[in-house]
């Protein structure tokens, strides 16, 4: 997975709770979990406070994570499972993306498109 930002700190169960509850329950379970988050150079930034946590916490649940550089945005937003379905569109995994603002995420089944999406998120890990 590479996201721009992940903010899942609402005390309510809104989506992107549920999301990083199913991500930390896959890691947990030996499922390889992977995200690549990104981060700005200012560390108080809202950006960097809502990757910094949640990035801590699918780590503590097995997931390997990785911040980008912070001398490039990653705006990419998208999802690899299981070598077959990819997520991606506009969306931030934030209450406002799946809650107010127009958005727009595509799911593709193929193979073939997953193994090059798979080798853009690899590359972050090398």
């Amino acid at each position: 997975m590479t996201i721009y930002m992940f903010k899942a700190d609402r005390d309510k169960p809104a989506d992107t709770e549920l999301l990083l509850l199913a991500l930390e329950n896959a890691a947990k379970r030996g499922v390889r979990v992977r995200v690549v988050f990104d981060i700005e150079n200012d560390e108080s930034s809202f950006l960097n406070k809502a990757n910094r946590e949640t990035g801590t916490d699918l780590a503590k649940a097995g997931a390997v994570v990785m911040y980008d550089s912070p001398k490039k945005r990653l705006h990419t937003k998208m999802t690899v499972i299981d070598r077959r379905i990819v997520y991606s569109g506009s969306h931030n995994y934030t209450y406002s993306a799946f809650n107010y603002n127009d958005e727009v995420t595509m799911r593709l089944e193929s193979e073939s498109l997953a193994a090059e999406a798979t080798e853009y998120v690899e590359k972050f890990f090398r």
